[in-house]
Parts: C-alpha cells; structure tokens; sequence
C-alpha cells in the first residue's frame, strides 16, 4: 500500500509541475494581500493561507474556505492559489486550508481539522457566512462536513455558518466509486477505508437532507467521475436542496479534471464566473 501512494504522490508532482506552466499561473492581483503559512490547529499540518482584498471597502460578507483536492493522499494548498487570488480580487476573503492526509491519517481527522479550520475562520474574519469549496477529494470533505453540520452529527455548533457549497468534480458516494475506473481509484478509496461499513459512514450522500445550503456543482463530461457530481446533482434537486449545475459537454478537453487547476483554461474561467454569480445570489 505504501509503494502504491508513493507512485501516485510522485504522478501529483508531475501534474503540479505542468499545470504550473500553465497560461495566467503567475498573474499577479494588485488588490490582494496574503498571510501564508497560518497555523489554525494543533500541528505542523494545520496551517492555511489568507487571500483578502487591499480595500476593506471592497470586501463581502461571505467567507471562502477553500478544502483542495488529491485524493485524500497528495497536493496541498499551494496549487490552488491563482485561482483563489482570483476569487478574493472579486471581493471574498479566501481560507485555503491544509489538512492531514491518508493514509496516515483517516477521514474522521479531516473532518475535525475542517471544523478546526471553519472556528478559525469565523474568528479571523469576523463575518457570519461561511461558503465551504473544494474540489475532488475536497468536494467530497466539503459536502460530507456541510451535510453532517446541519444535521448536528458533530458536538460544534456551526451549521448557522455555512451558506452553501461550491463543489468541483468530487466523490459522494464511496460504496461504488470502482466503477468510475478513475486512475488510481483503488489506490484513493483504500488509503482511507477498510470496509463497506466505512464507505458508507464516509459518504456525503448517507447524510442528505433539506436542511442542506445551497449548493453550487460542476464538473466535465470528459471527466471520469462526471457520473459522481451528476448523480449527486440528481438527489441535490430530490430533497428539493437550492442547487445550481455547471457540467461541460465531453467535446470540451479543458472540461477534464482538475480543470481548475488550470488557471486561464475556457472550462477554469467559465466555473468561476458561474462561481461568483452563484455567490451574489446567496
């Protein structure tokens, strides 16, 4: 198993290193700042950047948090920079956090380091509104973490906080995501599970109700985990939950996943301007 995470870590630098020499990776937005490296837990692994606009003016009453993707095992906060420098030079204080990973560490840790990120959140900003992101691995923490807030699986009182979700690409459903053949997927699902049991305890979709905020979902035809965000979008609409699709026709390659990763591409800058009309309307 070790030697098997290890390859996949190494593919993820790969991928980091090309998306980085991707078209728009080193603009720069002169009307934000940064606080990098913040520690908001208790270890080296609790640490999260702050992207905010210059003019306290200009900022808006809803909170990002942005929770990145990799498999629950590779990448970290770094890679998602550009594209959330973006979202705080249109007006948003962006969270982008760290969080331990598999198979180290399992998925009820990241859900607690999430909870832990959300407090500190609150606290630094000072605003009510919190609008929890993510993107594959990430989109499935965001929406596991929002759907068993405002159920009250979890002693912390937060769920008032949460405004909604913006979900790229994920998983939602454990039990059966084998048959997605998405590369490495064996890989994925067992550095975090053990049994069906664990599955389904860790799927977002055990835990759907009304009570669900609204929810932002987007993903490529192209993508092999298209069927994932489609399936969730479907049960989104049968518990009558606001929800709002993106989905890219298959003929559209920057539609792949991963596609915000690549700052610039027609499928990155299409999300985000839906993104932000999405989040005017909460």
């Amino acid at each position: 198993m070790a030697s098997e995470v290890e390859k996949v870590r190494k593919k993820a630098e790969i991928i980091e290193k090309v998306a980085n020499k991707f078209p728009g990776y080193n603009k720069v937005f002169e009307n934000v700042s940064e606080k990098l490296n913040v520690s908001y837990g208790k270890d080296k692994d609790n640490i999260l950047d702050i992207y905010y606009p210059k003019d306290k003016k200009e900022r808006k009453d809803i909170v990002i948090l942005y929770i990145h993707g990799g498999g629950w095992i590779s990448f970290d906060k770094d890679f998602y920079k550009r594209t959330l420098l973006y979202l705080a030079s249109n007006g948003y204080i962006v969270f982008n956090i760290n969080y331990h990973l598999a198979p180290e560490y399992k998925i009820n840790t990241m859900e607690k380091d999430i909870l832990e990120a959300i407090k500190y959140a609150i606290k630094k900003s000072k605003k009510k509104k919190i609008f929890i992101m993510g993107d594959s691995a990430g989109a499935h923490l965001a929406s596991l973490v929002t759907n068993k807030l405002v159920i009250d699986c979890y002693k912390d009182n937060l769920k008032d906080y949460i405004v909604g979700n913006g979900l790229f690409y994920g998983v939602y459903d454990l039990k059966n995501i084998e048959k997605t053949k998405f590369h490495d997927i064996d890989t994925y699902i067992k550095s975090i599970t053990k049994s069906d049991r664990e599955r389904e305890l860790y799927s977002p979709i055990t835990y759907l109700s009304n009570k669900i905020p609204k929810v932002f979902i987007s993903s490529g035809e192209i993508d092999k985990l298209y069927l994932e965000s489609k399936k969730y979008y479907k049960l989104l609409e049968k518990h009558n939950i606001k929800v709002e699709k993106l989905f890219f026709k298959k003929a559209l390659i920057s539609g792949r996943h991963s596609f915000l990763n690549y700052y610039n591409s027609k499928a990155c800058k299409k999300s985000l301007e839906k993104l932000l009309e999405f989040l005017n309307s909460i």
